[in-house]
């Protein structure tokens, strides 16, 4: 229930700051909304199709107050995007929580690189929103980092989650021509993360015949302990991943277009090679075992 320390000084400092932006309230009432969820599961342990119905309605609920992503030309594929997007997202963090300080670092440095992207576009309103999220996680982290004394639990992770999401549904200025594809391409970046440990352990379970909603130690940081790294050198692994991911999201947008699509496509075959590495580590005592 650690989860709570960051989430109260993130309002408080919020509030504090006196700033807004547009749909600012509509945000922080739908992450309080998952704080609730993740609160109610840390206290009685509601079945996952449970949460999953909160999370559905956090996103029914910013997207019914005209948040959503603008990736596509069709607007009902990208409500549909968007409920994936956040509701993957926020699962992502709750799974990414399995380590000390891991899910916490990376929130953090994900963070700081919105907070940036939006400082860079003029948009101080939301970079002040995300550099509080950002300072509180840090915060948090040198109590969470290992060996870790306290600990976010579902409430703390899902918020974060949901929060990180909704930072792509914030609209920002693009002048480019290739706006567009780097609207899509820079969230992704700075979740990639997330997404690479979610889409790992999923691929690899399936492949095993285990079924995706089942626990385990096999998710990209205990396979990089499995190989012989410290649980604190495979954290700080996933955090340089994070960080390479982040600035390679702030540059997409000042380079040219094939450059960048370049530099794309080049950085995900990397995390593919290294998740195909990854996912060949034995984890499994057998496809039924634990």
């Amino acid at each position: 229930m650690g989860g709570g320390a960051f989430f109260i000084a993130v309002l408080i400092s919020y509030f504090f700051a006196a700033r807004s932006f547009p749909n600012a309230n509509v945000l922080l009432l739908g992450s309080t909304w998952l704080f609730v969820v993740g609160l109610i599961d840390d206290l009685v342990r509601i079945r996952p199709y449970q949460k999953l119905v909160g999370q559905v309605l956090g996103a029914a609920w910013i997207i019914s107050q005209g948040m959503a992503l603008h990736w596509m030309d069709l607007p009902w594929l990208n409500v549909g995007l968007t409920f994936f997007w956040v509701v993957g997202i926020t699962n992502a963090f709750n799974l990414l929580d399995n380590m000390d300080g891991l899910a916490a670092g990376i929130a953090g440095i994900a963070s700081l690189f919105f907070a940036g992207r939006f400082a860079w576009h003029g948009q101080l309103d939301q970079a002040l929103f995300y550099g509080i999220l950002a300072m509180a996680l840090l915060a948090f982290l040198v109590y969470n980092f290992n060996p870790a004394s306290i600990f976010m639990g579902d409430s703390g992770a899902m918020f974060i989650g949901f929060t990180l999401a909704s930072a792509a549904l914030l609209p920002i200025s693009q002048s480019d021509a290739d706006g567009n594809f780097v609207r899509i391409a820079a969230p992704i970046l700075m979740m990639s993360v997330p997404i690479f440990d979610t889409t790992l352990v999923t691929v690899c379970r399936i492949r095993n015949g285990r079924a995706v909603s089942q626990g385990g130690r096999d998710h990209s940081s205990h396979r990089l302990v499995a190989l012989g790294l410290s649980e604190r050198q495979a954290v700080l692994v996933l955090y340089s991943i994070a960080m390479i991911s982040g600035l390679l999201s702030l540059f997409l947008d000042q380079i040219a277009f094939g450059l960048s699509a370049f530099l794309l496509a080049a950085y995900g075959l990397l995390l593919v090679g290294f998740g195909w590495f990854l996912g060949r580590v034995a984890v499994y005592a057998s496809k039924t075992g634990n």
